[in-house]
């Protein structure tokens, strides 16, 4: 996509092509009633890892499933039930897991605490212990999507950064008017799911985020993208594509840009334009059903990879009141 192409898309106010199932809001909020009736359960001890400046934790604490999550939880010295400081919730990219702990120093030295989440079923110590039947071959994008949208492993993973923030914004060392949240391509999607989720979050800054307007992706059959795992399931389970109006509804419930008008946040948003993993105009779509204040920057040469001076901005973003 051409820089003034991705301009105009903003100009035109772009909706791109999935649908909001009519039900989009009862269904959430009757997710997130279930999450509140799940007990407030955490597990904290020091990490082997500790650092001059900071406090590192081994953080575990019970979501839906009945599945544990894991992360690492780093706190400022100088923060203090007197002295409370702000939040950044960290979410990693698909496959992977909440990194190494020297990756979040740069925010422990603005004096913020940072939680890190290992994304259920994936590359951290997370578990997932729903039963499920169909298609588990590759990923976890369809995970549970034979028994309907209720199933669905990223209707669990949003939950479980709400949880989160439920519990991290609580902690007597956080400032809990300021909660941020941040992460890229799968963390991106994450990230702002979690924003619309949770009104405790007041910023949000995102790279590239995924799982937005599959539809689109799908109809213009893009390689090495988000719909790699539905080719997958169609070739293995319904060669026809008989099911295929029924499964992208079912998807359009964890589709981020269904969220993107409960998102109460300031929103800073990195979009690559040669981006064939998340595409440009699913993002466009989504970035356009923003009511909160936004800015959006453009790397317009740069595909599915790191952007430069992305996250210094993210930072700038976070420490300005």
């Amino acid at each position: 996509m051409q820089l003034k192409e991705a301009k105009k898309y903003i100009a035109d106010n772009y909706s791109g092509k999935s649908k909001k199932p009519e039900d989009f809001d009862e269904f959430w909020e009757q997710e997130l009633q279930h999450l509140r009736r799940i007990p407030i359960k955490i597990n904290k001890t020091p990490s082997e890892f500790q650092f001059p400046g900071s406090k590192c934790f081994d953080v575990s604490y019970l979501s839906t499933q009945n599945s544990w999550i894991a992360g690492k939880y780093l706190i400022p010295d100088q923060a203090t039930a007197e002295n409370p400081c702000p939040l950044v919730v960290q979410f990693h990219g698909y496959k992977g897991g909440s990194g190494d702990w020297s990756e979040k120093l740069d925010i422990v030295s603005m004096g913020y605490a940072v939680f890190a989440m290992d994304t259920r079923a994936q590359g951290g110590w997370s578990e997932d212990r729903r039963i499920t039947s169909g298609s588990t071959l590759s990923g976890h994008k369809l995970r549970g999507i034979n028994e309907g949208a209720k199933n669905l492993l990223f209707k669990d993973v949003y939950l479980d950064a709400v949880r989160a923030v439920d519990i991290f914004s609580e902690e007597p060392e956080i400032d809990s008017e300021q909660i941020m949240v941040t992460g890229a391509s799968q963390g991106g999607g994450i990230a702002l799911a979690c924003a619309a989720l949770h009104p405790k979050i007041k910023k949000a800054g995102v790279v590239y985020p995924f799982l937005i307007d599959l539809d689109l992706t799908w109809d213009l059959k893009v390689k090495n993208s988000t719909i790699e795992e539905i080719s997958y399931y169609f070739r293995q389970f319904d060669p026809q594509e008989e099911t295929s109006e029924w499964l992208f509804e079912q998807l359009a419930y964890i589709d981020i840009k269904n969220f993107m008008t409960w998102v109460k946040a300031d929103v800073l948003w990195g979009c690559a334009l040669e981006d064939e993993a998340c595409l440009p105009q699913g993002q466009l779509a989504a970035y356009n059903q923003l009511n909160a204040s936004k800015e959006i920057v453009f790397y317009p040469t740069f595909r599915h990879e790191p952007l430069p001076m992305m996250r210094d901005k993210i930072l700038q973003f976070f420490s300005n009141k």
